[in-house]
């Protein structure tokens, strides 16, 4: 009975410390964190990301994606993708061993048809090691290497425009 005693003891005064030093669960809804915008449209043109943007703002949500621009109070528009595919080494036999993958995404804010701020560019890259004798494995390697790219850039974008200052405007 002691030992049980004790191990309720210690029990509440773990959870008492963790709650004293600011634990949070992850990805719990309605966070700390929310867009600086209470209504946003998102202009995609054909980015990647936008569908995974998209997603992660209604699931977690950090605002409310209109279908009109006119009725948001910002709009943060997807200027700009690049994706290149870089060689990092070569065999003994002059084929390459590895690429680094890099992803860019360049963001506008706009307000009342004015951009504000300056242009948000984020960006990942990744180191991948490439086989061509296994050449179906390694295709399948790049794609999931490239969807974690994808994810990582919409991840920093949605951070960027959470942390975004409208006093910085032009």
């Amino acid at each position: 009975m002691n030992t049980m005693y004790k191990n309720f003891l210690f029990l509440i005064i773990l959870f008492l410390f963790l709650s004293g030093c600011g634990f949070h669960l992850r990805g719990m809804p309605g966070a700390d964190y929310k867009l600086p915008f209470k209504t946003i449209y998102i202009d995609c043109g054909n980015v990647v990301i936008c569908p995974n943007l998209k997603n992660v703002i209604n699931t977690q949500m950090l605002s409310t994606i209109v279908n009109n621009p006119e009725s948001a109070q910002a709009t943060v528009k997807l200027i700009k993708e690049d994706t290149s595919r870089d060689v990092q080494g070569f065999t003994s036999i002059g084929r390459a061993s590895a690429y680094i993958l890099t992803y860019r995404v360049t963001a506008q804010i706009i307000q009342k048809h004015v951009p504000i701020g300056n242009d948000i560019v984020v960006s990942s890259q990744s180191v991948m090691q490439y086989n061509d004798s296994i050449i179906l494995a390694s295709n399948q390697n790049e794609i999931s290497f490239w969807d974690q790219l994808h994810e990582s850039v919409t991840n920093q974008l949605i951070k960027r425009i959470i942390f975004f200052k409208t006093s910085d405007a032009k």
